[in-house]
């Protein structure tokens, strides 16, 4: 009957535990695009029952430390709500949360789910002291821990927490100025010919690397083409694999709010280096010269990659009349 309880509710109870740290790890992998370290831990519950369940967990993204709460009851973690974990060792934190809570049904129970984010000393704490109470303001409740739910839950923290490297993983990285590229020049073909067979005119400009998901990183390589007056264009992101097929796309928002979407005519390209191939309609080719570049989001069957980087703002604007 014990047994059946505590797995009643998978996502807000843990009976099993491994001696690896790895083990006690929900995530622990690194983001394919920031290049920055995504960590979560196991959800612990320090209260579980028939009709009520309290949990936390820990999450690092974006280089920002989380404490996640999730509970069957109303108030606990709502906006403008506190709890309190009182330690053995005579100290006390507060947690009090800033936005509003979700709610998600799971196994038939309606769960409240918030975050909160938390400090490296914080993170540290419940890392390495034993949790004695919990204070729910929320619903003016207090539960004390019991001795083997307190060291689950200080077992579990501390392999979260000696997977963060303080100096690389977390704050704000400086944003440094993007560059254009030296090699850039408007207007700078490689190809202006006409095709003796067929009797049109084909022109070709020089590759540019125009936008980048990281600073530094690997940019987005593109190369304007006409052919017989028809404007077309080939895109890849190197060193990063994913998938594109017919449904994808390259959207790029300009920095007056236009967005224009950009069909693949290519064929389906997975790995590193997929190209998309693109033809510009002639309402395209209008709206890109009205104003320059903000960001850049391709479509993949993989997940969407934003370039937050734009190095050539004005690409279009100084490149689609020539060619």
């Amino acid at each position: 009957m014990k047994q059946t309880l505590l797995i009643l509710f998978l996502l807000l109870t843990i009976k099993n535990f491994g001696q690896d740290c790895e083990n006690k790890l929900a995530i622990n992998k690194t983001d394919f695009v920031t290049k920055n370290k995504v960590l979560k831990s196991a959800f612990m519950s320090y209260k579980v029952n028939f009709k009520s369940n309290y949990t936390i967990s820990f999450e690092l993204k974006d280089r920002v430390i989380n404490l996640i709460s999730t509970s069957t009851s109303e108030n606990v973690n709502d906006n403008g709500q506190t709890i309190e974990f009182d330690f053995e060792s005579g100290e006390n934190l507060k947690i009090t949360f800033d936005k509003n809570s979700k709610s998600e049904v799971i196994n038939k129970q309606t769960i409240q789910i918030n975050q909160q984010g938390i400090s490296y000393k914080d993170l540290e704490l419940f890392a390495t002291k034993t949790i004695k109470s919990v204070n729910l303001n929320g619903i003016d409740k207090i539960i004390d821990l019991k001795e083997k739910r307190a060291k689950i839950i200080k077992e579990y923290t501390n392999c979260f927490f000696v997977n963060i490297d303080k100096e690389k993983d977390l704050g704000k990285i400086e944003k440094k100025d993007v560059e254009i590229p030296s090699y850039y020049k408007p207007c700078n073909f490689v190809q202006d010919e006409i095709d003796e067979f067929e009797g049109y005119r084909k022109k070709a400009l020089h590759y540019a690397g125009i936008a980048k998901p990281t600073n530094p990183g690997f940019p987005l390589f593109i190369n304007l083409k006409s052919i017989n007056r028809e404007l077309w264009m080939t895109a890849e992101l190197d060193a990063i694999s994913y998938c594109i097929t017919k449904n994808s796309k390259i959207n790029i928002k300009l920095e007056n709010g236009t967005i224009i979407r950009l069909q693949n005519k290519g064929e389906t390209d997975c790995g590193k280096r997929s190209t998309y191939l693109i033809q510009f309609t002639k309402t395209d080719k209008e709206l890109l010269k009205e104003s320059p570049m903000k960001l850049i989001r391709l479509e993949t069957e993989d997940g969407n990659i934003d370039l937050k980087y734009i190095m050539i703002k004005n690409y279009f604007i100084e490149n689609i009349d020539c060619i």
